[in-house]
């Protein structure tokens, strides 16, 4: 991301929000991986197969989870000062 950025351009194109929405989703894309394909939580009849009924169950999780620590714990909340305009 920082090389597309940087080297590609990509920030002359875009507004700051935009960067920073790259970043997180960067960031987020991943987090809490198992290290397991989504066909094989689904088999498996993993914890996290039921609770997202078996659609796009690791991102769905990898994004629950992020927004869970972001919002859920003060000092990681890096949105907090966004506004909604």
């Amino acid at each position: 991301m920082h090389y597309l950025m940087t080297i590609g351009g990509i920030k002359n194109l875009v507004s700051n929000l935009d960067i920073f929405s790259g970043f997180v989703a960067n960031i987020i894309h991943d987090f809490e991986h198992p290290g397991y394909t989504n066909q094989f939580i689904v088999k498996t009849k993993h914890p996290l197969a039921i609770r997202y009924s078996d659609i796009h169950v690791l991102e769905n999780h990898s994004l629950a989870a992020a927004f869970h620590v972001i919002f859920k714990k003060e000092e990681c909340n890096i949105m907090e000062n966004l506004t909604t305009s």
